[in-house]
C-alpha cells in the first residue's frame, strides 16, 4: 500500500502485511506467500452520485491551486513547467461524501467480471 491513510485504515479491517521498506524488493515472493498488491491509483469513490458538491471549498481550492502554481513559476520554474495541466487542476470541483468509502481492486485493475472481484471498501 502507497498511501499511509488508506493504509491505516485498511489495516483495521483486513490483515495487512507491512514488511517495511520498498515493498517491490519482495514481488517475486507475492504468489508464493499470497499477497495481494494494493495501490490507491485505481481506487473508485463507492456510490459517488451522493457527493454534494461544496462551493466555498471549490473556490478555496482554486486559489491554492494559482497559488501554488505562482510560487513554483518564481521559485522552481522546472518544477513548474514539468506539471502541464494546471487549467484541469485548478477546475476541479471539491464534492463532499457523508459516508465516504472508496473501492480498491487488487493491482488497481478495473475488472468487469464481478463474480471474481475482490474488493475492499475503506470507510
Amino acid at each position: 500500500m502507497d498511501h499511509v491513510g488508506v493504509e491505516r485504515s485498511l489495516a483495521e479491517r483486513l490483515p495487512l502485511w507491512t514488511p517495511g521498506g520498498d515493498t517491490r524488493q519482495f514481488t517475486s515472493l507475492f504468489g508464493l506467500l499470497r499477497v495481494t498488491p494494493l495501490d490507491v491509483v485505481g481506487a473508485q469513490v463507492i456510490d459517488a452520485h451522493h457527493a454534494v458538491p461544496d462551493r466555498a471549498l471549490t473556490e478555496d481550492f482554486h486559489r491554492a491551486v494559482v497559488g501554488l502554481q505562482d510560487l513554483l513559476v518564481r521559485d522552481e520554474p522546472e518544477v513548474a513547467e514539468s506539471f502541464a495541466d494546471w487549467d484541469w487542476l485548478a477546475g476541479l470541483e471539491v464534492r463532499l461524501h457523508p459516508d465516504l468509502r472508496i473501492g480498491l481492486e487488487p493491482d488497481g485493475a478495473a475488472r468487469t467480471d464481478r463474480s471474481r472481484r475482490r474488493r475492499a471498501h475503506l470507510v
